[in-house]
């Protein structure tokens, strides 16, 4: 299968020096995604709550702040496959995105947290994975995008049966196939059967192939 990988081949070698266009994307696209992102609310609701609260329970605040600002100069830095504006803030992002926010808890903790911490947040991150994939079937940019970046930097739970790491990058390959970003134009439906153009139009943007761009990354040999 293409997108079948081994643990060996999961962390491809990456020059730095190669640019996916630029960095971070202009206010204008931040701000039309956003809006784009308001609009499909409209359309499916994912219930973030049972997360929020378990980021706020495991990190305070002041540790939120320092993992997301370590993911941004030394993690996004060398893979810029999620990104962020330079204005964006931990905040803004633990509450218009909070499973991705878990993920980047989960990634980008080391040095800062204990072991033992860093254990629990992944455990909590894989358990919302399964809940929000296989229990409440979402399909969602946010979702593809928090694969991404736990699969970039995968972190094994302690039972490590429990995450398969090839598994996880086949379901974000697979998920960003069906919402369009591979730009195969995927006819995307809203809960009401009625073609969501936002979301394809969002497939399009800077931050879509971006995402598309790391499944390809992770799930080529």
């Amino acid at each position: 299968s293409p997108y079948t990988l081994s643990l060996h081949d999961a962390l491809p070698i990456y020059d730095p020096s190669y640019t996916l266009g630029s960095q971070v994307e202009d206010e204008t696209e931040q701000e039309r995604l956003s809006r784009m992102l308001e609009q499909q609310k409209g359309h499916c609701v994912f219930d973030r709550t049972e997360i929020s609260t378990t980021i706020a329970q495991l990190v305070d605040k002041t540790l939120q702040k320092r993992i997301f600002d370590q993911y941004i100069s030394n993690f996004a830095l060398h893979f810029p496959f999620v990104v962020f504006h330079p204005s964006t803030t931990a905040s803004h992002i633990r509450s218009s995105k909070p499973l991705l926010f878990l993920a980047i808890l989960s990634s980008a903790s080391s040095g800062i947290v204990s072991s033992s911490l860093q254990a629990v947040i992944t455990q909590k991150l894989i358990t919302a994975f399964a809940k929000s994939v296989f229990v409440n079937g979402e399909k969602s940019l946010e979702m593809v995008q928090s694969l991404l970046v736990a699969c970039l930097w995968f972190r094994a739970p302690k039972h490590h049966l429990q995450a398969n790491l090839a598994q996880l990058v086949q379901t974000a390959v697979l998920m960003a196939r069906d919402i369009g970003l591979d730009g195969a134009q995927v006819p995307v439906m809203n809960e009401n059967g009625r073609r969501a153009g936002d979301l394809e139009r969002m497939a399009a943007s800077v931050e879509g192939r971006r995402t598309w761009v790391g499944c390809y990354i992770l799930s080529a040999r």
